[in-house]
């Protein structure tokens, strides 16, 4: 069980690092006119405080946000049991001295400085807010700075002698601890030989951007902490097919946790599509095989008298315009993408049944990403092409491939048959075709566990289908992926639904027991 003081440093590292984005970009964009080594003139510089109060004050801000959420980080490090207690208090006490220094200081430039910038204006006495000038950019950016710095060593230092962390992101904490820490102290050297203002703003901004670089590093290191990558699932490699390095940022995006974690606070969106040609290919398998897909807190639906058996089955389909309800007509400007779920079918601690994504694809990249982040129960990947083609009046033709991405692959030639009539396992398991349609076609539910919460998530969705549309078909399949999931199990039993009008209902989580 993760405790509650670990979830209060997971939460309080991914607040400190989205704080400090919002503070670089008030930086960049509101404070920079104003600050001292800007390219404007003295004089542009306090027309452009006094004459815009309200963007002075919202530019500073963040900032006054990025203390209190950086006290916070160093309070949780302290508080969280896996983080050693020498460096984390130490770094409390730096964090504490930083904004004791940098913070009265920000505030009286904040609040003070607009009034005094156009009370100098309207006077005609420039040299006054200068002066003021002065001693708060020594404070803030001299003293204050060098006590960041001395933080950032500390922050680095707990997490490094607490978890396995890339070395790359150690090095990256001591050049921008040296970076600030060399900012800070060129502005108390004297004025024959300190650099100019232009240069110390300039550093400490690329200080700052490396500092919100290594917090973003570190909450991903954190974060993986808790949520370490599995062999399937939500949690398992992402990898786009792509090569380039347009395909590797995707993939780095693709297996963020920080993303992620963010999205959990996104509510769940209405998500609708007209689905053609759902091709169901299923197989029994030996439930030994399938149970170590099954995460830890489900319970695998075991068939046949002996309870040796489970169902294994893959869904092909074509969407037709996916995206929220809320767009209304505007979903047609969407795009049909082609989507195969690999599941597995499950009960949770409750006897709720259900079914477990062990595998996703999709076609589109955008909305194999925003299922990838905001929805639980779906790992979706994406495959390097996919097609659901009718062949003729009674075949259709099923293709994933995987390319060089993580996604799954198929190849199915089905044609229309007739009613199959079980025999062996198929006879041991289900009474007829009818029978077996029952049971697997009606899963509308899709559960999954997040052990670092101690919870279950139930998706249900809604398709409408009716047993009476279900096509059988047969015909040859290959798939590595199924082969290495399922082994070499009985025959497949395929069937095709022509039309489904799909609609994602919402989704609940419950508490569950852990061993």
């Amino acid at each position: 069980m993760k405790s509650q003081a670990a979830r209060f440093l997971e939460l309080s590292l991914v607040l400190t690092s989205v704080v400090h984005v919002i503070a670089m970009f008030s930086m960049a964009l509101l404070l920079m006119p104003a600050l001292p080594g800007a390219t404007t003139a003295n004089a542009a510089r306090l027309e452009y405080i006094a004459g815009n109060p309200g963007l002075w004050h919202l530019g500073w801000l963040p900032w006054h946000v990025c203390a209190i959420s950086d006290l916070l980080l160093a309070i949780a490090l302290v508080k969280t049991n896996w983080v050693q207690k020498l460096p984390a208090t130490i770094t409390l006490i730096l964090t504490i001295l930083a904004v004791a220094i940098g913070q009265p200081a920000e505030l009286m430039w904040n609040i003070h400085g607009s009034e005094l910038a156009r009370i100098s204006l309207k006077m005609g006495t420039l040299g006054c807010y200068f002066e003021f000038e002065k001693v708060m950019f020594a404070t803030v950016g001299a003293v204050a700075t060098v006590f960041n710095a001395l933080m950032v060593y500390g922050l680095a230092w707990c997490i490094a002698s607490s978890i396995t962390c890339s070395r790359a992101l150690t090095f990256l904490a001591a050049v921008t601890g040296t970076l600030l820490l060399l900012t800070g102290a060129a502005l108390l050297l004297p004025a024959t030989i300190c650099p100019p203002q232009s240069v110390i703003v300039c550093s400490n901004a690329i200080g700052f951007c490396l500092m919100t670089l290594w917090l973003i590093l570190a909450s991903e290191a954190v974060l993986g902490r808790s949520r370490p990558e599995e062999r399937n699932g939500r949690m398992a490699r992402w990898r786009h097919p792509r090569r380039d390095a347009f395909g590797k940022g995707l993939t780095a995006i693709g297996n963020s946790r920080l993303i992620r974690y963010v999205c959990e606070f996104i509510p769940p969106i209405k998500m609708i599509s007209d689905i053609e040609d759902v091709v169901y290919i299923n197989y029994l398998v030996d439930a030994t095989k399938i149970e170590p897909l099954v995460p830890c807190g489900l319970e695998l639906q075991r068939l046949g008298p002996d309870k040796t058996l489970t169902l294994f089955s893959v869904l092909t389909y074509r969407h037709g315009h996916f995206g929220p309800a809320m767009l209304g007509h505007f979903r047609r400007m969407l795009p049909s993408p082609i989507q195969s779920n690999w599941r597995i079918y499950v009960r949770d601690q409750e006897g709720v049944a259900g079914i477990y994504f062990v595998t996703t694809a999709v076609t589109a990249t955008i909305v194999s990403l925003g299922a990838r982040m905001m929805a639980e129960g779906l790992p979706m990947h994406v495959p390097q092409s996919g097609a659901v083609t009718r062949r003729g009046q009674e075949g259709i033709e099923v293709t994933l491939v995987s390319g060089s991405g993580s996604a799954p692959d198929l190849q199915a030639k089905l044609k229309a048959c007739k009613r199959p009539e079980f025999k062996g396992a198929w006879k041991d398991c289900f009474d007829d075709f009818d029978s077996f349609l029952t049971y697997c076609v009606p899963q509308d539910r899709a559960i999954s566990i997040q052990p670092w919460y101690r919870q279950y998530t139930r998706q249900e969705i809604d398709l409408g289908i009716t047993l009476t549309d279900c096509e059988p078909m047969s015909g040859e399949i290959i798939s590595s992926a199924i082969d290495t999931i399922a082994g070499v199990g009985e025959s497949s039993v395929c069937f095709r639904v022509p039309k489904v009008s799909f609609a994602f209902k919402g989704a609940t989580s419950s508490p569950i027991r852990l061993a």
